[in-house]
């Protein structure tokens, strides 16, 4: 938007300085943009993988852009949610799973329609953000009760850090409720192991749970990532 012998001039000094132009300068320069970001938690995750890869084929069926953005599994969302709309300046985001603590905190400052994946939303009272996700406490308890039904008692459980995993959290609780529904309780010290949403971490997790646990007889993971670490474990 300047007029032609200043648009010469600017060239002429570019050419001369040989530079080159700055992405991240024209997204704060944009004020709207075609693009949808997806926000991906952690980078080991198959079923993030294949959710990705659906959103991708979609959104190449229309006029607009996507974005795929992965974060480590311990980084804070919201904050990163805030960073991609003042520098981005998308139409909308996808969230592919989450910590709730750190959404509400957050999310109050995110100014575009967006979408949880896999992480429940019901909580919130954010007018800008849905949710498409299953009940992680009931799922489960109905795998735990299977495990019961096959004459299994000492079973071991991978899961994640509660701290920065809520559906981590949540399947734990689902597990306790079933533990109690038997009439038995859960030893989470001998039990349970914590892992990363990866092969390697949850390789040794699984290790370490041998190590310290010499009854098992069945181990409940809790996604397949951490399913196949074990399994090579």
């Amino acid at each position: 938007g300047v007029s032609p012998e200043a648009k010469r001039k600017i060239e002429k000094i570019v050419a001369a300085h040989h530079f080159v132009p700055n992405n991240n300068a024209r997204h704060l320069k944009q004020t709207s943009s075609r693009t949808i970001v997806v926000l991906v938690k952690g980078t080991s995750n198959m079923l993030f993988s294949s959710i990705v890869e659906q959103i991708q084929k979609k959104v190449e069926m229309t006029r607009y852009l996507v974005n795929i953005i992965y974060m480590d599994e311990e980084a804070n969302e919201g904050k990163e949610a805030i960073a991609v709309c003042r520098e981005r300046k998308p139409l909308g985001m996808l969230l592919l799973g989450g910590n709730p603590n750190f959404l509400e905190q957050s999310f109050g400052h995110v100014n575009v329609p967006c979408v949880l994946v896999t992480v429940r939303g019901n909580k919130f009272n954010f007018p800008n953000l849905s949710s498409v996700a299953i009940d992680d406490e009931a799922a489960a308890e109905f795998a735990i009760d299977y495990l019961f039904s096959q004459g299994h008692q000492k079973i071991g459980i991978l899961g994640g850090d509660f701290a920065i995993s809520d559906i981590s959290r949540q399947r734990y609780q689902g597990c306790i409720r079933c533990f109690q529904k038997y009439g038995m309780e859960f030893d989470k010290h001998r039990y349970y192991e914590s892992s990363r949403f990866s092969y390697q971490d949850s390789y040794e997790a699984m290790k370490r749970l041998f190590q310290k646990t010499k009854d098992l007889t069945v181990v409940f993971a809790m996604s397949d990532v951490m399913a196949i670490g074990a399994i090579r474990a």
